[in-house]
């Protein structure tokens, strides 16, 4: 039994929301059956899905009430799904250019056009199978009695616990009958008792609804079923309808396939080691555990029967579930998810034009970043800032970068001379040695009444003296400077020459 993380298809699906009714369309149709529809006492298998992609989906409402009856669930319409989250003095109409469906057809007069078919096989763990519905269009209240008849049906083939079969029977009746549910069987004339106007409604566009009914089956413990689920246009392809599936009520009453879920939904950097992930909410022995990565299609098996199970390192991202032994077959719990994020590699190169710089951002596998200049307590999380140091020094810059949870750290020092200020170009000055212990000597030919400064790398001078060469040379003593980088600045004439010191 296969299923997709549903976490998936909420990142890649668009929400459309209108008051209190929040649509996911697009979901797949696996998610839907088994992460939303699924009570309990059902195993699941065989899900299939014919029509528009976007004619099907997910929904959830807020706290305000919006008439459905029931929070949450799955949602079939004969139009496209994400236009039903609007208000009714709204019109949905949209043609799928989806075809017609045989089973709907033979409950009504007509063409069918735009259906919608969701389907697949089930097993019930007790004797009967039930869930929970609405029927919802924009034909009422005008085509009421007409010939535009939208229709739709539950269709359950497999043993009848009584004698025979069922053959596409249809669950979707008015109550104590065997009619289908279609516009012109519940409305404002007809089983009015079970209709709803809708013409004020501020988060459902259909003018009209049912009350919630429930559909139900006897049935025979442990053996395999059909359902179709469909729903269609009658005789035009115009004025949407809907089915609402009250999520988590497809279940057999009385027994219990109920797996479990897994906890531990988490993410962590690659090559950490996951948290221990933990089965609930199951009573049945568990005989393995399975894992699925991308494209989550297929599951690996997993020689553990505990109840707890560690997944150690992992290197990608990967689901989890566990197969229990259900009273008829075995079943699998719903998952989780570790998602595995990349460590990032943070990297970065600067173009200075004097006091100011531009940072050129070269990091790979990150998606924010935090900068420390290195000057003050000022930090940026621009991808590429630029920054206007106040004075000329060298400078420890420190970008971090992330991903996820995962963070990593790269600095780099740089030395920023103020540009405005002419070299000496007349005189030879060097100095030795370098790096140095303390004590400098400075080759200077030609000059005298020389200023000099020392200046550590936030800018602050730290030391200073005047002085004249003796035969070019001129000694300093800077013993008493912590190590590090410093630049030695020299002042002659208002000519200025520069050179980075180091010491150790």
């Amino acid at each position: 039994m296969n299923k997709i993380p549903l976490l998936f298809v909420l990142i890649i699906s668009t929400l459309f929301s209108s008051a209190q009714l929040i649509i996911t369309p697009a979901i797949l149709p696996a998610n839907g059956v088994q992460n939303v529809l699924a009570g309990s006492g059902v195993s699941f298998s065989n899900i299939q899905y014919t029509g528009n992609l976007n004619a099907l989906g997910a929904f959830t409402t807020g706290p305000i009430p919006t008439g459905l009856g029931f929070p949450s669930g799955l949602v079939l319409s004969t139009g496209l799904v994400a236009h039903i989250a609007d208000s009714s003095s709204h019109f949905a109409s949209t043609n799928n250019v989806a075809g017609s469906d045989p089973q709907l057809a033979f409950l009504v007069s007509g063409q069918i056009k735009d259906a919608a078919v969701l389907e697949f096989d089930f097993v019930p763990s007790s004797d009967s199978v039930e869930f929970r519905f609405i029927f919802a269009s924009e034909e009422y209240p005008e085509f009421v009695g007409g010939s535009y008849n939208d229709v739709f049906g539950f269709f359950i083939s497999g043993p009848n616990p009584l004698v025979g079969e069922y053959a596409n029977l249809n669950l979707a009746t008015i109550p104590g009958t065997n009619l289908p549910v279609t516009i012109n069987t519940i409305n404002p004339n007809s089983n009015s008792s079970l209709y709803v106007n809708n013409s004020v409604s501020t988060s459902i566009v259909f003018d009209g609804m049912t009350h919630v009914l429930t559909a139900k089956a006897l049935v025979t413990p442990c053996q395999t079923y059909h359902i179709k689920m469909a729903i269609g246009d009658g005789n035009d392809a115009l004025f949407d309808s809907g089915v609402f599936l009250e999520a988590s009520s497809f279940s057999s009453v009385g027994g219990s396939f109920n797996s479990g879920r897994v906890t531990g939904d988490t993410a962590i950097c690659i090559g950490s080691i996951a948290p221990d992930l933990t089965l609930i909410n199951n009573i049945w022995p568990v005989v393995r555990w399975e894992s699925s990565v991308f494209p989550y299609t297929t599951w690996s098996p997993i020689a553990d029967t505990a109840t707890t199970y560690s997944p150690g390192v992992l290197t990608e991202t990967t689901v989890f579930h566990a197969v229990v032994e259900s009273p008829c077959s075995e079943t699998s719990s719903m998952f989780a998810m570790v998602i595995v994020d990349s460590i990032p590699t943070p990297q970065f190169s600067y173009l200075a034009s004097g006091l100011n710089v531009e940072f050129l951002n070269e990091s790979t596998n990150a998606t924010s970043y935090v900068w420390n200049f290195g000057s003050d307590t000022t930090t940026s999380m621009q991808s590429n800032p630029t920054y206007e140091y106040l004075l000329p020094g060298e400078y420890n810059v420190q970008l971090t970068a992330f991903n996820g949870l995962c963070a990593a750290n790269y600095s780099q020092m740089i030395t920023l001379i103020d540009e405005s200020v002419a070299e000496i170009s007349t005189s030879s000055f060097s100095v030795y040695p370098n790096p140095t212990k303390g004590n400098i000597t400075i080759i200077l030919e030609n000059a005298a009444n020389v200023d000099f400064s020392v200046i550590d790398i936030v800018g602050k001078i730290v030391y200073s003296k005047s002085a004249s060469s003796v035969n070019g040379l001129i000694e300093m003593d800077l013993t008493a400077l912590k190590a590090g980088i410093y630049i030695l600045r020299m002042t002659n004439n208002q000519e200025v020459k520069q050179v980075k010191v180091t010491i150790q």
